[in-house]
């Protein structure tokens, strides 16, 4: 289905699926397309909405002092989650079109005559007053009670995470860019330490998304760096050897106890997305869990080393992976 026509002009909100949700001012690019469910697409709908202009106050007081107006919501009310795309893209004239596209399954394999497949779930076209959040109700309303994953409850999240009002990574600095000590616990502990000093932080308000926590492969942490990587092992660093996760790194558990005695929560880094292809357990376990091509060949993705260590990309629907 595609919403076409859309006026493209001053005020104009978008918001997206991916992620936790993303709102634009105007549109980012000519077009874009969601793969739902992935982290691009973690919900079914878009909303697109108009902000009044400014000093409209009477318009303002109706929408509670945030910038909201008259808007449109587009979802799919998918109680399976099935695979589906939502896009949007930019038309002619000064207009734009929102849409939600039906992925079949088995949509990488060659179609026959007798294949037939009816879309099960309802498309929901919805005019709205307000801004994303009166677009989120809607969605909210549908999704609690009828998707299978939010259906039986609870969808509340530990009274731990909802204390927390801001989350730090180790030393993270994004294109998988770290510095030798980072991840040392005994550089982690002062720097959370000082961290809560400095901005006056409660015990519970933050969290810790900590890197490097293990040997990534290494022989140990005694020496510079982690030092050399075992003979058996082609590569050794982030990013490698995933799921051997273990050991730690030396003095680790009692890092992690110092930091939950200052209400620090710790969750450590991993990625159960990809399994490295070099590890004793990828053709025992991990092959059998991962993503085929048409020719059964591994559906792959680089990861550290410049590209030349080579994952699986494990599918989450698999006995293999439900079950580890």
């Amino acid at each position: 289905m595609q919403l076409a026509g859309l006026p493209e002009r001053e005020g104009l909100q978008l918001f997206t699926p991916a992620s936790f949700g993303v709102l634009s001012q105007g549109l980012p690019s000519a077009g874009k397309t969601f793969n739902y469910p992935s982290g691009g697409a973690s919900m079914q709908f878009m909303a697109a909405y108009y902000s009044w202009p400014q000093g409209d106050s009477a318009e303002q007081a109706r929408g509670g002092g945030r910038e909201s107006g008259p808007g449109v919501y587009l979802a799919a009310h998918d109680p399976l989650g099935e695979v589906k795309t939502l896009s949007y893209a930019r038309g002619t004239s000064g207009t734009f079109a929102l849409a939600v596209a039906a992925t079949p399954p088995g949509a990488a394999l060659a179609m026959r005559p007798s294949d037939v497949y009816t879309v099960a779930w309802p498309l929901v076209c919805s005019l709205f007053e307000g801004d994303w959040f009166d677009a989120a109700m809607i969605y909210r309303a549908w999704v609690l009670p009828n998707a299978v994953w939010t259906r039986d409850g609870p969808t509340s999240p530990p009274a731990w995470f909802q204390s927390v009002t801001t989350w730090v990574n180790s030393h993270w600095q994004q294109l998988d860019i770290f510095n030798v000590t980072g991840g040392d616990p005994a550089v982690v502990v002062p720097r959370v330490a000082a961290i809560m000093e400095r901005f006056q932080m409660a015990p519970g308000e933050m969290a810790l998304h900590w890197y490097e926590w293990d040997l990534l492969g290494y022989s140990s942490d005694t020496d510079e760096y982690y030092g050399p990587c075992p003979e058996t092992a082609q590569f050794c660093g982030f990013d490698t050897n995933y799921p051997d996760y273990f050991p730690v790194r030396s003095g680790f558990g009692d890092a992690v106890a110092q930091l939950q005695d200052l209400g620090v929560p710790v969750v450590p880094y991993i990625n159960g997305r990809i399994h490295d292809q070099n590890t004793d357990v990828w053709a025992t376990m991990g092959f059998a869990g991962a993503g085929k091509g048409l020719n059964a060949a591994t559906t792959l993705a680089s990861a550290s080393a410049e590209g030349a260590v080579k994952m699986g990309v494990m599918v989450a629907s698999f006995d293999v992976c439900l079950k580890t």
